[in-house]
Formats: C-alpha cells, sequence, structure tokens
C-alpha cells in the first residue's frame, strides 16, 4: 500500500538530514539517493491524479527500499568502525609507550611519547565524536 505524497516528503526529509548526518561518504550517497527516489515517488504519485501507475509506483518503491537499508543501522556500522580505530589507536599509543620505556636515547623515547600522545588525541576526537560533544582546543593532536 502506497503512503500519501506528503508522508514520502516526511520519510525523503528525513533521509536527507541522515544523509547530512552520515559519517561516511558511501552512506551519505546512499541515503541521498533513497531521499531522492522518494521524493520522486510523492511527485509522481501526485501527476497520476486517477491512479492509473499505482502497481508501477509500489513496484519503484520496493525497489528503492532494497537499495538501502534504515538510516539507523548504517549509522551505527559507522560508530562501530570509528570504536575499532579508538581501540587500535590506543593500543597503538600503548605499544608506543612500552617501546619507548625501552630505548636509552632521549630523543627516540621523546619522539615515540609525542607519537603515542598523538594516538591518545585522536582516539579522544573519535569518542568527542560518537559522544556527541566537540573537542576543545587543547585537546587537538599536536
Amino acid at each position: 500500500m502506497l503512503l500519501t505524497p506528503a508522508a514520502y516528503r516526511e520519510q525523503s526529509r528525513l533521509y536527507q538530514q541522515a544523509a547530512k548526518d552520515a559519517r561516511s561518504r558511501e552512506n551519505k550517497l546512499k541515503l541521498a539517493r533513497h531521499a531522492l527516489t522518494l521524493a520522486q515517488l510523492a511527485e509522481a504519485i501526485e501527476r497520476d491524479t486517477r491512479g492509473e501507475k499505482t502497481k508501477e509506483h509500489e513496484r519503484l518503491l520496493a525497489e528503492a527500499v532494497a537499495e538501502v537499508e534504515h538510516p539507523a543501522p548504517l549509522e551505527k556500522k559507522a560508530a562501530d568502525d570509528e570504536r575499532l580505530r579508538v581501540k587500535r589507536w590506543r593500543m597503538r599509543a600503548e605499544e608506543l609507550r612500552t617501546i619507548a620505556a625501552g630505548l636509552s636515547e632521549p630523543m627516540a623515547r621523546e619522539s615515540l611519547q609525542r607519537a603515542a600522545t598523538n594516538y591518545d588525541h585522536l582516539a579522544d576526537g573519535a569518542e568527542a565524536r560518537l559522544a556527541g560533544r566537540p573537542r576543545g582546543a587543547s585537546d587537538k593532536a599536536g
């Protein structure tokens, strides 16, 4: 059963917003394409005043829905990927600190410690983005 054109326009608006908020380019494109399809479907239904193309509209809608997942699963995957990166950055920072602790050359030790700190700053920034809070100027990697 088809919805009203207004309902499809509202769904299109929601997918447009999800596309703007998406982190990965792939998700942005999928969501934007789906938003466009829904807007076009709303327009096509409005033009079909006699209901002659209802089956065709239902088919187009089914194809459009099959192309894209709901925004929530796409964003969950992006967030999961970001959490995995944070974990890797934290592990790499700890690894660099361990290596630095075993070095006798002060410049090499300091260099590795700075690199470890930068990995921590990357992880801090990613965690801030995941939590939806901005990162302060003093938190930036150096």
